[in-house]
């Protein structure tokens, strides 16, 4: 059986049943790095659990656009760098490849069965074609996992590869048979599986947001500014893909979240947050603010604050010549804490500087509590010099123990989120969001959040961004 013309046969009464079934706006992953987000790593005997929601993956994007409505907790995250599509079905999760302990010694496809989450997305074959595995064995691979899916009662994100190689990146480029296949598993996935699983199977077609049509380009190529490295996507190319997955969810009626983090009485209200209203006011960041003002690593301050937060540069003497005016600001969206930052940076780094409101002091955080970080943003179109904007969650403990998540990570030094905001008709709006599994133990000293601005090298910085609600609450 190669798969091509698999069908799975669903009853009547079966697909009804499965249509009309209760959905929920969990978001489950499995696949390959395209996915991966997670990071856990034990550093100079510290005890330290780290997270990162990055730019670069596309998943993160879906969160934040879509402000929480579609959500990716720790416990739907399962997809593991170089995987092949037999990995799905095949290979456990340890450990190394599991860190948060979420679906440890399972396969990522039996893990994303048992997940909480209604909607799986997948996205696998790109290694594959790399590893010499056969166009018909992928296919077979794949319909044995999507037949479990859909069997299990799960609505499937079935997603296409994308170009690969480019002018900027020749040693990634797939030619003859490989490119053949490549091409061959592209239209596999987005014009025949969602008609052998139908309603129940949708396709991600990425391929036509990611691919260079221009004259001088090879057959297969993606467009430069849209990857990282010719495999892997940049911030822009990241964002487009994510905007093609929420064309999809926004048509499948999945419910907002509950509770509705978005909404500033559900986070700081104890009554919905029995567990532990951790914050208090200190997160709103919409009083009338206290002074901004001084120098510091070339960068000069000027206006006003949120009271009680600070505003510092992280890298002195990499900065260049640059000046950061924050104001409390109302807008047609709310009240914010609005930043300008404009000069250039230095050659020899891209600097970053940080947001800072007051610690926390809340309740003891027990491990194997899930605390979940959120923040509003809006970033006005046209802006340059930005790679990444990432809110942080920290839990800190007596000695070198730290919990920690990072949502909105950039880190590329090209500023690749240029074009994005500079191809957007208004502000690029939306939440962060994300879970950070609490697994260390002891009373800790303080939970903070923050939020910290990485700017490129070499670069003339012209930014304007809004931000508020920054919030830490315990998940029911």
């Amino acid at each position: 059986m190669n798969g091509f013309n698999t069908r799975v046969s669903v009853s009547a009464a079966r697909y009804a049943a499965l249509r009309q079934r209760p959905l929920n706006n969990r978001i489950g992953l499995i696949g390959h790095s395209m996915l991966d987000q997670a990071i856990g790593q034990l550093v100079s005997g510290q005890q330290l659990r780290s997270a990162s929601l990055a730019l670069t993956a596309f998943p993160s994007w879906v969160s934040m656009l879509s402000r929480g409505r579609y959500l990716i907790p720790e416990n739907c995250k399962f997809a593991v760098a170089a995987s092949l599509v037999s990995d799905l079905s095949e290979r456990t999760l340890t450990a190394a490849t599991a860190p948060s302990g979420f679906g440890l010694g399972k396969t990522q496809l039996q893990a994303a069965i048992d997940c909480p989450a209604a909607t799986i997305a997948v996205m696998s074959g790109h290694n594959d074609r790399m590893n010499g595995v056969s166009l018909a064995t992928s296919i077979t691979k794949m319909t044995l996992a999507l037949n479990a899916l859909t069997g299990a009662g799960k609505i499937v994100l079935l997603c296409s590869a994308i170009p690969t190689g480019s002018a900027s990146f020749p040693t990634r480029r797939l030619t003859g048979s490989q490119l053949a296949a490549h091409l061959a598993w592209c239209d596999w996935t987005t014009r025949i599986a969602p008609t052998l699983w139908p309603g129940q199977v949708y396709a991600i077609d990425f391929w036509q947001d990611m691919v260079d049509m221009a004259p001088s380009a090879t057959a297969g190529d993606v467009v430069s500014a849209k990857t990282q490295d010719g495999v892997h996507p940049s911030s822009w190319g990241a964002y487009l893909m994510a905007r093609r997955v929420l064309a999809v969810l926004d048509g499948l009626g999945i419910p907002a979240a509950a509770p509705n983090v978005h909404r500033r009485g559900e986070i700081y209200d104890a009554t919905s947050n029995p567990r532990g209203n951790l914050l208090g006011a200190n997160g709103l960041l919409a009083d009338a603010g206290t002074a901004l003002s001084g120098s510091s690593g070339g960068v000069t301050f000027s206006g006003v604050r949120p009271s009680g937060a600070n505003v510092y540069v992280n890298s002195a003497g990499q900065a260049g010549t640059l000046t950061i005016a924050g104001a409390m600001v109302t807008t047609p969206t709310g009240a914010w804490w609005q930043m300008t930052v404009t000069g250039t940076t230095a050659a020899n780094a891209g600097p970053n500087f940080t947001l800072n409101p007051p610690n926390l002091s809340p309740a003891n955080v027990a491990p194997n509590d899930v605390l979940h970080g959120f923040g509003e943003f809006e970033i006005d179109a046209g802006g340059t010099g930005l790679c990444g904007f990432p809110l942080a969650l920290i839990r800190n403990l007596p000695g070198p123990q730290v919990d920690n998540m990072n949502m909105g990570y950039g880190g590329e030094s090209t500023g690749v989120l240029d074009p994005v905001l500079s191809g957007l008709p208004g502000p690029l709006s939306g939440s962060w969001n994300g879970d950070l599994l609490s697994t260390v133990s002891g009373a800790e000293t303080a939970i903070s959040t923050y939020l910290q601005i990485n700017l490129k090298a070499s670069a003339t910085v012209n930014l304007t961004m809004r931000v508020r609600n920054l919030a830490v609450r315990k998940v029911m």
